[in-house]
């Protein structure tokens, strides 16, 4: 989530300065891929520190889970935005097979993902 909100940011810059060409918004994709794993490793690091010592408390635990919360909420908000967009410039039948179409692309890709087909003549592991 912090590679795309760093990219986002980028993009946005861009998109205000006039200047989104293709080589502009693939610097801002690669800024964000190279800049969230460290962003996140100094966000880890700093929680780790004091990591032993921190009692646990239900304020603590609620502190912790509202960045979750706002990130599934954005993460369900930018999965649900194309069929929105699409709603706007195109009629209700096209939207509704468009919908049915990425969720069952979406339920195929996963389920090929989960199940790692094997080789099936082949017993042993390696």
């Amino acid at each position: 989530m912090l590679q795309q909100l760093i990219s986002l940011i980028l993009l946005v810059f861009l998109w205000l300065g006039s200047a989104a060409t293709i080589q502009n918004v693939l610097l801002a994709v690669v800024a964000g891929l190279l800049f969230a794993p460290l962003a996140g490793l100094l966000i880890f690091a700093k929680r780790l520190k004091d990591w032993p010592s921190k009692k646990v408390g239900t304020s603590g635990i609620l502190a912790d889970s509202l960045p979750m919360l706002v990130t599934s909420g954005v993460v369900l908000l930018m999965t649900s935005t194309d069929i929105y967009v699409l709603g706007i410039f195109s009629n209700a039948v096209q939207v509704g097979i468009y919908g049915v179409a990425s969720s069952l692309a979406s339920v195929t890709f996963l389920s090929g993902n989960v199940i790692k087909p094997g080789n099936p003549g082949n017993d042993r592991p390696f």
